[in-house]
């Protein structure tokens, strides 16, 4: 599964697209240097077994310990992985 970024500095997501069409989102604003991670849609219900919102999930992750950022996770689903994943607390706020 291919997981796609676009951010426009002020703002941005990661999301997963299957024949120019969006299946998942996860999107987030920028504060400073952290990013807060505000909402996250499964645009067809039928999707959730699929785990996208763990993909973009591990993707905004590894963004941010790349980049040297934290995350705010606003959206309770992100905020609810964060705190399962021992691996995700170096960049939680």
């Amino acid at each position: 599964m291919e997981i796609l970024h676009l951010d426009n500095g002020a703002k941005g997501c990661f999301f997963v697209e299957e024949k120019k069409k969006r299946l998942a989102e996860m999107h987030y604003v920028w504060s400073g240097v952290n990013m807060i991670i505000d909402y996250t849609v499964i645009r067809d219900r039928r999707n959730l077994h699929r785990g996208y919102e763990r993909h973009l999930m591990h993707e905004a992750v590894e963004f941010a310990k790349a980049n040297g950022i934290h995350i705010i996770p606003l959206c309770p689903e992100a905020q609810r992985m964060m705190e399962q994943m021992p691996a995700y607390q170096e960049v939680l706020i």
